[in-house]
């Protein structure tokens, strides 16, 4: 009787053609207004995010110079250090 989504009426036809091809229509704009809202945050949040970690890095290199590490020999005790009883 009805079809396969139990719906009273018919899709199909002309009339309904023109609606459902109207309201498919709101509902893609409403989705991809949403959409790019959600982008231009993630966007937004991400490049902040970066850009501080960039700044953080900067001023690391210009205030605080990484030291250079130099070679240390191992200590080896002297002989005349060492008293024998």
């Amino acid at each position: 009787m009805y079809d396969t989504f139990e719906c009273p009426f018919s899709f199909e036809s002309p009339e309904n053609k023109a609606m459902t091809k109207k309201v498919l229509g709101e509902v893609q704009s409403v989705y991809d207004a949403v959409h790019q809202h959600w982008k231009s945050l993630r966007d937004h949040f991400t490049t902040k995010s970066i850009k501080k970690y960039e700044e953080h890095r900067r001023n690391v290199k210009q205030n605080n110079p990484p030291k250079k590490k130099t070679f240390q020999a191992p200590l080896k005790p002297r002989e005349d250090a060492i008293v024998r009883e």
